[in-house]
């Protein structure tokens, strides 16, 4: 089976206030990345505990995440997988 790598950006909606610091943001990216990469190719101990009822559905998917380092424009990203977006206090929608 192929492997594909999936680019991911993370957009980080702040206020500008300063409570948010890129290398804590870094970490905890890197952290669900490394979480999601595991699960998604079946490296944690439990697939294979899972139900028995689940063994002629389940599968690894070969699936690597990674923090993408280009934006749509080909220019490279300040900060590899994050969009900051400091005045998301004034979006309506929050």
């Amino acid at each position: 089976m192929d492997s594909y790598t999936m680019p991911v950006v993370f957009h980080i909606l702040t206020s500008g206030k300063g409570f948010l610091i890129t290398e804590k943001m870094k970490c905890r990216m890197d952290d669900t990345l490394l979480i999601a990469n595991k699960d998604f190719n079946g490296l944690f101990p439990e697939f294979n505990k899972t139900d028995s009822i689940f063994d002629t559905v389940k599968s690894k998917l070969p699936i690597n995440f990674v923090l993408v380092t280009i934006d749509l424009d080909d220019n490279d990203v300040e900060v590899a997988g994050m969009d900051w977006q400091i005045d998301a206090h004034n979006c309506r929608w929050l």
